[in-house]
């Protein structure tokens, strides 16, 4: 009796023990998380998807009471109700930005406790270590970590899903009042925040409510679940009045009329269904097949209990029902909303299922522990069939029709990145080929290793992809948005300049998105504004140059590149103060320069007199130019025109009768002021016949000159 004793206290002391271990362990990681994110949000300037991202900080701005009315389109404001404080705390939009993410990197922190919470329940056997290991590799999904440096709803959304089955399973488990009406209220918000969050949310609330049918000591709980969602979900109408929208604000993409206006046809219903089998497949791609596990296991725990009608309730089984079909909903909203598609993304589209399917890949990465030589089979078997998934699927889009498969928005589909990158669209033996490289290693290890070991692969796995997609195309995309503010930068610099602020409006040729992005970084001088002091300012507009232009009582301030906009400021003392210390471009732009604005200095770098290039094959060197001219400011590309936009460029010239002459050109990065420089890449080539040849760089403005002086070199070509 003794020795019994002796035994269990050991074995609770030991549990208790690996507990407080997976604790600490699960609190270091969640630290270093929100430490990691912080960290990265220092190198972004500002958002992205300007339309989503604008849009939530807009409906935020509104919220603060800076603007006199929302400006968010349809888009909901649960979200931006975290990021109203930003507005509250600063005056620089940059810092508000800032803030938003900082809350993105504190929101995502506590997913991993959530996660926890669903896996005690889901999956108790596992054990603290386990259960920690598993949310923990989880979190590191790629999706979640590279879109935390969005301000996108999802950021939300994701740890309010996972926290409302954490406190489901308390409710069931412990009986507890107060992880009802907190389930129940975050199943409310997950409506506030965005219009699917409510298809993410019933199903849960239903799954979570079958319990009653058995239990009658259940039934003021689940009563009390579905008050609380109900008052959180009305609070609906007043938030979005308090944003500066009518009470019953939507989309009209988000009503039913339009998304099922459309299944008229039969052919639309085949194309959902399409779209269905391709947002599947592609969790099982993201997810290296776990979620086939994950699958597997919930609907086990649901069907044990379904059989046994007369048996207690199993919280386990309803937390593994509602996952299953918050999941499902999420998949066939997804299909449903994008179909007919635009995009190539669009039919296997993972967005919108990203926050019911993190609660179910940790389910999945918790049955590694279960995997061993003597379960190879199941493993492995899994890995061939979502191969043979993949091939079904190449089938598909060879027979089936489809929008080209190099146009598609990489945000939506972050975990197929790299395979995309590789093949320059969408490739399936190449995205088949990823998926083996990531699954295999992952099983294999599980089974002849250890366990955890595949766990942390995992993770790792998608620490080092989520890193690659951050470095490759997040920063290089904030640094070339940044490039593109210059009507920004001048409203600022204007002020700084002159003590006068503008008041900014914004033309309606100004395409929606640049738009949002100008209301965003301008909330405190543009029309609706409520902290701009029109008493003082001047009047400026941002507007086409080539369309509807402004009058001549405005002068042409600054240009943007890449787009075919200009900040006009109304003539004014405070303007010929601006003028008389800045450099600006011509006011009638676009236009010809003046011939004394035609002077440049070239630098080359990689292209050297000599040197020889293959046949048939292009080359690439660096070329600096500097603005060497007189006062004016040299605008860049401005337009899907390219006349009168200033290039540096390059001529190739044959000296023994080779190719005829072939010009080359390199856009600027930015506007360039007197005295500025710029550094670009230029591309030559490929030359047909082998001979020499002079190469001419220079700068120009095109349809107008090349500017003087230029830098001529001889090269050879010659065959490979």
């Amino acid at each position: 009796m003794e020795a019994g004793t002796t035994v269990a206290a050991t074995d609770v002391g030991a549990v208790s023990d690996e507990a407080r271990r997976a604790d600490f362990a699960l609190r270091v990681f969640a630290t270093a998380l929100f430490a990691t994110l912080a960290l990265v949000s220092l190198a972004m300037s500002g958002p992205l998807v300007q339309a989503d991202e604008g849009s939530y900080l807009l409906n935020a701005a509104a919220i603060a009471g800076k603007l006199m009315r929302g400006l968010g389109a349809g888009y909901y404001s649960g979200y931006s109700v975290l990021l109203a404080p930003g507005y509250l705390l600063f005056d620089d939009f940059s810092a508000v930005f800032h803030y938003a993410l900082i809350v993105n990197a504190a929101l995502l922190a506590s997913l991993p406790f959530a996660l926890r919470r669903i896996l005690r329940c889901v999956a108790p056997a596992a054990g603290p270590g386990w259960q920690a290991l598993a949310a923990a590799a989880a979190t590191c999904q790629i999706a979640v970590l590279v879109n935390s440096q969005n301000a996108l709803s999802e950021n939300a959304l994701i740890p309010a899903y996972a926290w409302m089955l954490a406190f489901g399973a308390s409710m069931l488990q412990q009986r507890k009042r107060h992880a009802a009406v907190l389930c129940g209220a975050l199943a409310g918000a997950l409506f506030l925040i965005h219009p699917r969050g409510a298809t993410m949310a019933a199903p849960v609330l239903l799954a979570l409510s079958l319990p009653c049918l058995r239990e009658r000591s259940l039934r003021p709980l689940v009563l009390c679940l579905w008050i609380a969602a109900a008052v959180v979900a009305a609070a609906h109408g007043p938030l979005e009045w308090l944003a500066g929208k009518s009470s019953g604000a939507k989309m009209h993409a988000y009503s039913a009329d339009f998304v099922f206006g459309r299944y008229a046809s039969l052919v639309t219903w085949g194309q959902a269904l399409f779209a269905v089998f391709g947002v599947s497949l592609y969790l099982a791609i993201a997810s290296c097949g776990l979620i086939v596990l994950a699958a597997g296991e919930a609907g086990n725990q649901a069907l044990a209990t379904w059989r046994q009608r007369h048996a207690e309730c199993a919280p386990s089984a309803f937390v593994s029902l509602a996952m299953l079909a918050a999941l499902a909903a999420s998949i066939l909203v997804t299909a449903v909303y994008l179909t007919p598609p635009d995009r190539v993304d669009q039919i296997i589209y993972g967005r919108y299922a990203l926050p019911c399917f993190v609660p179910l890949l940790a389910l999945g990465l918790i049955q590694l522990h279960r995997i061993d030589r003597s379960r190879l089979a199941v493993a492995w078997w899994v890995v061939v069939g979502v191969l043979g998934a993949i091939f079904l699927m190449g089938l598909a889009f060879h027979w089936l029709p489809h929008p080209p498969e190099d146009f598609w928005v990489h945000i939506n589909v972050l975990d197929v990145y790299v395979p995309f990158i590789l093949a320059g669209g969408i490739d399936w033996p190449t995205i088949g080929f990823y998926f083996c490289l990531l699954a295999l290693p992952v099983y294999s290890v599980a089974c002849f290793a250890s366990p955890r070991l595949a766990a942390l692969l995992f993770a790792a796995i998608n620490l080092g992809v989520a890193t690659f997609i951050t470095v490759d195309s997040t920063l290089p995309s904030n640094d070339m948005r940044e490039l593109g503010r210059q009507a920004r930068n001048a409203v600022r610099d204007f002020e700084r300049s002159t003590g006068t602020p503008i008041c900014v409006g914004i033309a309606r040729e100004v395409d929606g998105w640049h738009t949002v992005d100008y209301q965003n970084w301008l909330f405190d001088r543009i029309d609706p504004s409520t902290v701009v002091d029109r008493a003082r300012c001047v009047p400026g507009i941002i507007a086409s140059m080539t369309q509807n232009r402004p009058s001549e009582r405005f002068r042409l301030v600054s240009t943007d590149p890449y787009r075919p906009y200009g900040l006009f400021v109304q003539k004014s003392a405070a303007l010929d103060i601006y003028e008389a210390g800045h450099a600006l471009p011509p006011a009638d732009f676009p236009s010809a320069l003046p011939e004394g604005e035609r002077s440049a200095k070239i630098e080359t770098s990689g292209l050297e007199e000599g040197m020889q290039l293959r046949v048939g094959e292009s080359f690439t060197f660096e070329v600096q130019v500097t603005h060497d001219g007189g006062r004016m400011t040299w605008p860049g590309y401005f337009g899907e025109s390219g006349m009168y936009a200033v290039r540096a460029g390059a001529r190739i010239d044959s000296l023994d009768g080779g190719d005829p002459r072939n010009e080359f050109r390199a856009e600027l990065p930015q506007p360039l002021k007197p005295g500025q420089s710029a550094t670009m890449e230029m591309t030559i080539g490929p030359v047909r016949k082998p001979g020499r040849y002079t190469v001419e760089i220079g700068v120009l403005q095109e349809g107008v000159a090349w500017f003087s002086p230029t830098k001529t070199v001889t090269i050879r070509a010659v065959t490979p």
